[in-house]
């Protein structure tokens, strides 16, 4: 005997599967995609401020002219101001789950392999136009961390809490570019560029590994 599903059993089976969203991640889950969000957003901004910072020392290790070193540094932020709005539209496609994911896990792998692959060494440093391109590609990829990240907190806080929860967000720009500024010019004259790459990528590969845990589409 086949079923009749009628449009009042479809309502009410919405209404459950809501329902039980809500009650699996809680009022409180809002918080921890918040604090996603800011984790993401003040690791891409210790990128984006702090490589900038170590330029005295990029400029010797790569034996860089000024307009070398000012066009790598240039296309860092060239980068994201390039792709953020494709990883805008591919949010609203996507979600700002699998996007922010995407981003963050090739952020990480990239600045992995540029602090193998693109730092100088006793015997030779790389060429600026390999250091230029990294730089650019990184950017490219970090652009995805602000409109996810956003759309995240948007969509798990309600109107009366999302301007707050935004300003949070955004604190994190320069508390991020500020620690960055400050630990990487050190980072970089006491252990060189592979532990800068290395230090960045790895504040990617965590907030990846926060996003993967927690972050979820909100209950409708």
């Amino acid at each position: 005997m086949s079923a009749i599903v009628t449009r009042n059993d479809c309502r009410r089976s919405a209404a459950g599967a809501a329902a039980s969203a809500g009650r699996a991640f809680g009022p409180s889950h809002r918080w921890k995609v918040l604090g996603i969000g800011v984790a993401a957003n003040a690791g891409f901004s210790a990128t984006f401020s702090g490589i900038p910072a170590t330029a005295v020392v990029m400029r010797q290790g790569y034996h860089l002219d000024n307009a070398s070193l000012g066009a790598a540094l240039g296309l860092l932020g060239l980068g994201v101001a390039l792709s953020e709005l494709p990883w805008g539209v591919l949010t609203d496609r996507w979600g700002d789950r699998r996007v922010l994911l995407t981003g963050l896990g090739a952020t990480a792998v990239w600045l992995f392999a540029m602090a193998i692959l693109v730092v100088p060494t006793k015997i030779a440093a790389p060429g600026v136009v390999l250091l230029s391109a990294s730089l650019l590609v990184a950017g490219l990829l970090g652009g995805s961390v602000n409109g996810s990240s956003g759309r995240a907190i948007m969509g798990w806080f309600g109107e009366d809490e999302r301007g707050f929860a935004m300003s949070i967000r955004q604190t994190a720009v320069p508390l991020g570019g500020g620690l960055g500024a400050l630990v990487l010019p050190w980072l970089a004259l006491g252990f060189g560029f592979a532990a800068v790459f290395g230090l960045l990528a790895a504040l990617s590969a965590l907030s990846a590994f926060f996003a993967w845990r927690w972050l979820h589409e909100p209950p409708p």
